[in-house]
């Protein structure tokens, strides 16, 4: 029984290794359920989840480029740590940090309104061209739930 739980532990944890993060390995992401995916119309991209390194791939599936993982958490903190002191600005800026979601956001909308192409004003950021959409950026609450518009 205890063999049978290991060996479904391993497979359930098949994300990327602390080798991989700390650098002394290169990760093998074609069997990494954490990665994350880029498809261009040339060459594709895996990433590896915090630290788990990155390839790059031709038409032909050979590697273009890769490189072995960090794990940035104790760079981060220290980054933090430092900006506080310092009152610069951090690394992981809030506001690079807003437009790299709401980039992942669009594509989202865009599926779920019907995989159509969408107008968005970075200015006000809103969708231009869709009500379905627009309607999907608000959130909907249950009655007695919702927030009131000034709070």
């Amino acid at each position: 029984m205890i063999k049978a739980a290991m060996k479904y532990e391993r497979i359930v944890q098949c994300g990327t290794q602390s080798d991989v993060r700390y650098g002394s390995i290169y990760p093998k992401l074609m069997q990494n359920s954490t990665r994350i995916d880029i498809w261009g119309t040339k060459r594709m991209m895996y990433i590896g989840r915090m630290g788990g390194g990155w390839h790059v791939f031709d038409k032909d599936e050979k590697i273009v480029a890769q490189d072995k993982g960090i794990f940035p958490l104790k760079a981060h903190i220290k980054n933090y740590f430092d900006c506080i002191r310092s009152r610069k600005q951090p690394n992981g800026n809030i506001v690079e940090g807003h437009r790299s979601a709401v980039m992942i956001h669009l594509a989202n909308l865009a599926y779920r309104s019907g995989n159509k192409q969408l107008i968005f004003s970075p200015e006000y950021e809103t969708i231009l061209n869709d009500p379905i959409a627009q309607g999907l950026l608000q959130p909907y609450f249950r009655e007695g739930f919702e927030i009131p518009k000034n709070v």
